[in-house]
Parts: C-alpha cells; sequence; structure tokens
C-alpha cells in the first residue's frame, strides 16, 4: 500500500488528502526535518500551530494517533488555534530541553 504525505504526516488512511481520514490507532509516518521546514511560514507555524526544537526528534518516526485536536490553546501567545486538520500522536511530549529544562510534559500537536 503506498503512503500519501499530506500536512505533516503519511499514511494510507490519510490519501484523501486531509488529516480528517486519519483516526485513533492509525500509524502515519512524521514527515523529516527537511520536509517540515518546507511548510512553515516566516513565524515558525504551521496552520497557527508553533514548531518547537523538541518536535525535531520525532521528525521521520512511524507514530500512532491517540486522537484529533479541535483546538489549542498556546501558552506563550495567549490564544487559542482551532487547526482544520490536527491529531496528538501517542507518546510524543515535549521534553523541555528548548524550554529551560521545562517539566511540564505537555503534548506535541
Amino acid at each position: 500500500m503506498k503512503l500519501t504525505v499530506t500536512k505533516g504526516f503519511s499514511s494510507a488512511a490519510a490519501q484523501s488528502g486531509s488529516l480528517g481520514a486519519l483516526r485513533c490507532g492509525d500509524r502515519v509516518r512524521v514527515r523529516s526535518w527537511d520536509e517540515f521546514l518546507a511548510t512553515l511560514d516566516a513565524q515558525g507555524t504551521l496552520c497557527g500551530l508553533p514548531f518547537m526544537p523538541e518536535m525535531v526528534a520525532y521528525c521521520g518516526r512511524t507514530l500512532t494517533v491517540g486522537r484529533r485536536v479541535e483546538q489549542v490553546y498556546i501558552d506563550h501567545l495567549h490564544h487559542v488555534v482551532q487547526p482544520s486538520d490536527a491529531v496528538v500522536l501517542d507518546a510524543v511530549r515535549c521534553y523541555g530541553a528548548a524550554h529551560q529544562g521545562c517539566r511540564m510534559g505537555c503534548q506535541l500537536i
């Protein structure tokens, strides 16, 4: 089965061109760092969601979709983003290395 890259992920379930086809338990391949870098805007975001340095460790890996995301509160910007296509991947957490050793363990989206 051919995998198709769409908005940061590739999955047989996402061949429609939208992450809307992804469901809890689907396995996806996160884009490589170079592929991701090409999707970011001048502010380092994709669909309003910031790309954080801790995310690089997950690039190119195959992970499991945990759930869909309807809205996200961005702490440091103090606003809510409602991405059209976003998922949380199981066991993907910020380990705080680029945030002065923060131990909150936020989910990365």
